[in-house]
């Protein structure tokens, strides 16, 4: 069983993807027999509202029946009245996670108004997403330079909030490798597969924070998940182990439906 818990719905700005709607991300995964996904709106990036973005995803979703793609709620701590909107796409319209993106949304995690975003996300018991980045820098538009959130304020957060549910996505192995003391002393930190692992990196990373703290994810669609996916397949893990990344964790951390899952199996 296969859960990506990093996948992206909507337009890209930049250039052209192939993969943009509900239904071509679900003709992607069962490309490559993945029967879940966690889905997060590109417009999120974008809109000044991300509460319409969010809203634009979940219409599409119902639209389309597609019950194994679980939404993800974007929050932009500088906009006002984020506190109502993270209610409103949690408690009403039913968001799995709340995922960040400090760098895409000009500010830092330890600025006084993501602090506070991040207090509620603690004290609610919501899973938080961090992304690190989103698109290699050396693919980035030229007039659109988006610097990948600092190592720095990844410790800081690991440091200060102690009982959030972290995942941290859009790292580069040498980014995890700066930040793996932190995550090993953080009681729920974890991250996602990075989309480009050197030979033998899973098998490292794996054995370094245990199986428990990599969730799959693949960037799919802005990244082709066949790459991904044939590195975990291909390392030399425990099946237990490799189960636990490809869809065991992701079940329990997002508190997600074995069953739903296995009536979408392709």
């Amino acid at each position: 069983m296969i859960l990506d818990v990093n996948c992206f719905v909507g337009h890209w700005p930049f250039r052209r993807i192939p993969y943009r709607t509900a239904s071509d991300l679900v003709r992607l995964m069962a490309r490559v027999h993945t029967q879940g996904a966690l889905v997060t709106p590109l417009a999120g990036l974008f809109y000044k509202d991300c509460l319409s973005a969010v809203r634009e995803l979940l219409d599409e979703l119902e639209t389309e029946s597609h019950s194994n793609l679980w939404p993800v709620a974007v929050v932009n701590p500088a906009f006002p009245g984020w506190q109502e909107d993270l209610a409103i796409m949690v408690d009403e319209w039913g968001c799995v996670a709340v995922r960040l993106f400090p760098s895409y949304h000009d500010y830092r995690l330890p600025d006084p108004q993501a602090e506070e975003l991040l207090s509620v996300i603690q004290e609610r018991g919501l899973p938080l997403m961090i992304s690190m980045r989103v698109e290699d820098e050396r693919l980035q538009h030229w007039l659109v330079r988006v610097e990948p959130v600092s190592p720095l304020d990844i410790m800081w957060l690991l440091r200060t909030f102690s009982d959030i549910r972290i995942v941290l996505s859009g790292s580069k192995p040498d980014e995890i490798d700066q930040l793996r003391d932190h995550i090993l002393t953080h009681a729920h930190a974890s991250v996602a597969t990075p989309t480009r692992m050197p030979q033998f990196y899973l098998e490292e990373l794996v054995g370094q924070l245990g199986s428990e703290r990599v969730l799959y994810g693949t960037g799919m669609p802005l990244s082709y998940p066949e790459g991904t996916l044939q590195e975990v397949r291909d390392a030399q893990l425990a099946e237990d182990d490799r189960n636990r990344v490809l869809s065991g964790n992701a079940l329990k951390l997002f508190g997600l439906s074995m069953e739903t899952v296995r009536a979408h199996d392709h």
